[in-house]
């Protein structure tokens, strides 16, 4: 059923860049993040106490890039992500202690004059105490956009997308993509029923090499989204 959920998040990460291509990086953040509206059968199998959840977490983030932007739609190389987070229990309002693993993977090949090929994988693993008001969702401005978010979320996150985009003219740029992802419980293995379809087509603008004003409109399995950013999903 539908419900309201507020999320209030902050950030700090010191980051360093070991070297050219390899940077490190530690990280604080809090959470809090309440759900309200649910109907009686969703309190009755969560629980009053699962509706509110606030907490402090470290994280520390590795990196490596060979990406380049070179100009208007023009890119090269790949991007790995590798993050670990940890919150403590005495620094969050559950129980137990939580913890969290990320990786993505991110390829940009130049295709024929103007296009350009990016791909975009990731993968993501949260401990099995993890509160479900956290939990990896579907649907976001970047991954999965032809779905509105936390309509389908679980414990364990995993999907891919593809997406060409075409320079037309000057900063004009036109995409259209396609990808899928799933989620599902940490202990149970992902089965291709699980995984949700999306594709979609967008338009872009570019200021600069590497500023866009962004509208994309993506299709999912039950309905579309539609979608405006500031700069590309990846």
């Amino acid at each position: 059923g539908l419900y309201t959920e507020k999320i209030y998040f902050a950030e700090a990460i010191y980051r360093w860049h070991t070297t050219k291509n390899l940077s490190l990086g530690l990280g604080v953040d809090y959470r809090f993040e309440k759900a309200s509206k649910l109907d009686s059968r969703a309190l009755e199998i969560l629980g009053q106490n699962a509706t509110k959840y606030s907490g402090a977490s470290l994280s520390l983030q590795l990196d490596f890039s060979t990406h380049k932007i070179i100009d208007i739609n023009h890119q090269r190389g790949i991007k790995l992500e590798l993050g670990a987070t940890l919150s403590p229990k005495p620094l969050n309002s559950t129980s137990s202690t939580l913890y969290q693993v990320d990786a993505s993977v991110n390829v940009y090949v130049p295709l024929w004059r103007g296009a350009l090929l990016a791909s975009d994988i990731y993968a993501g693993y949260q401990s099995s105490n993890t509160p479900w008001l956290t939990y990896y969702n579907i649907g976001s401005e970047q991954r999965m956009r032809g779905y509105y978010s936390s309509r389908y979320i679980g414990p364990s996150l995993l999907g891919a997308q593809l997406e060409l985009r075409q320079r037309v003219w000057e900063g004009l740029v036109v995409a259209a993509w396609g990808g899928t992802a799933a989620t599902f419980e940490s202990k149970t293995k992902a089965s291709w029923h699980n995984f949700m379809p999306e594709y979609g087509v967008g338009i872009r603008w570019y200021t600069n090499a590497s500023q866009a004003l962004r509208i994309d409109l993506g299709f999912g399995r039950h309905g579309h989204n539609f979608v405006v950013g500031f700069s590309e999903p990846f």
